[in-house]
């Protein structure tokens, strides 16, 4: 569906001092890619099967549920597709002719109630840029070898912390590998 532009504050300002965001127009899927949609694509790109798959672009744990390595199982059919990789995810959205969504993105079309989607679903989604959410400003930061205090300065930046909601899938998105996946990690297309 179409979403329309417009501007908004994130949780995660552009810059210092700068609170507001502009999204452009975008189409986003309605709901998070089902099994039976994501199975399709197995089938036809067969690199994909949890039994094929580089361990490069996904962990042990990927499409774990699945009854096979191409078959989800009937009873999950409809249910979003979980335990996928970023790696996977983008390659499914490259192959239906789109993409991930942007954080922006993703985040206006939650937050301003731009659309009927439904968000709040029980998957987290990935997004496009989720490897630079909490990144420092400064890049002599960047190879700072004490990696465990992203977490506390990055959340000092954030703005609207009574979403907390949203604030919890920066946290969960930021501490993410593009290989992991896990029991509630689904995903969208955008165009």
């Amino acid at each position: 569906m179409l979403v329309r532009g417009g501007k908004f504050e994130s949780v995660l300002p552009p810059a210092v001092g700068v609170k507001e965001v502009s999204v452009a127009d975008f189409h986003l899927d309605r709901t998070p890619v089902s099994n039976a949609q994501f199975a399709q694509f197995v089938q036809q790109h067969p690199e994909w099967r949890r039994d094929q798959v580089a361990a490069l672009f996904a962990d042990t744990e990927y499409l774990a549920h699945w009854s096979s390595p191409v078959e989800p199982g009937a009873q999950i059919l409809d249910q979003p597709v979980v335990r996928v990789s970023w790696f996977a995810a983008s390659a499914y959205c490259e192959a239906r002719g789109g993409r991930l969504p942007s954080w922006y993105e993703w985040e206006y079309a939650e937050t301003t109630n731009a659309t009927d989607v439904s968000l709040h679903d029980v998957t987290w989604e990935w997004v496009d840029d989720f490897a630079g959410m909490l990144v420092a400003g400064d890049n002599r930061q960047q190879s700072d070898p004490d990696a465990l205090r992203f977490c506390g300065p990055g959340g000092l930046t954030m703005e609207h912390k009574e979403r907390y909601e949203t604030l919890m899938r920066v946290a969960l998105l930021s501490s993410m590998q593009a290989r992991y996946t896990g029991p509630a990690m689904g995903f969208r297309c955008a165009q």
